[in-house]
């Protein structure tokens, strides 16, 4: 897998890697490609897993990106109802990996 790091990573490269790295271990993933007529805030992915049994959202930001109120709010209400929730960054790529490639104790 190759991964380009630095602090001026795209969210179009991030957004590249994080498919792969997606792939890499056995996820299902949803991204709408075109959300302009979409519902505002919704998260970039829905990902599944069935071997693990989990589903999770997931929004992803360049270093300095900001999450929307609308993202926020669609986190939120997402998180109250008990859904694995993430944003994440080029930063976090480690974080992402480890978090996708754990097994969920339900």
């Amino acid at each position: 897998m190759t991964r380009v790091t630095g602090p001026k990573i795209t969210e179009k490269v991030w957004t590249a890697q994080f498919r792969q790295l997606v792939k890499t271990f056995g996820w299902e993933a949803y991204h709408t490609f075109f959300s302009r007529f979409s519902e505002r805030g919704f998260p970039d992915f829905v990902l599944y897993n069935t071997a693990q049994k989990r589903v999770m959202f997931v929004e992803l930001k360049t270093e300095t990106g900001k999450l929307s109120e609308h993202q926020e709010r669609w986190r939120d209400g997402l998180i109250a109802c008990g859904q694995e929730v993430y944003c994440w960054r080029p930063s976090d790529f480690d974080e992402a990996a480890a978090i996708l490639r754990r097994k969920e104790e339900r």
